[in-house]
């Protein structure tokens, strides 16, 4: 998934009992779907549990305490943070990059 699609992932688009998210806004604004693996679906069951406490009538799956839904910095920010923990500030990769070197 793009990084935007899942920023912008409505709760509605999940299907937990069936492991797959339905992607309604892409690049290029075509809609597709993504099945997960069951690993995958355990996580994002336990996610949604976990949050729906929190926020229980959210609009979007993965939404921000502060607003509607995370913005694009603040998924770059936070990647950089962590990426710069893990590995140093050498190399100056976006999110968006993870992507791509795991369809290889």
């Amino acid at each position: 998934m793009r990084t935007t699609e899942a920023r912008l992932l409505r709760t509605e688009n999940v299907d937990l009992e069936r492991g797959v998210i339905d992607i309604q806004r892409s690049k290029g604004y075509d809609q597709h779907y993504v099945a997960m693996h069951d690993t995958m679906t355990n996580l994002m069951t336990r996610y949604n549990h976990a949050i729906s406490i929190l926020q229980p009538s959210r609009a979007y799956f993965f939404q921000s305490s502060k607003g509607p839904h995370y913005s694009r910095d603040w998924v770059q920010d936070n990647f950089r943070t962590l990426w710069n923990k893990v590995n140093g500030s050498m190399a100056s990769p976006v999110a968006n990059d993870v992507r791509h070197h795991m369809q290889q």
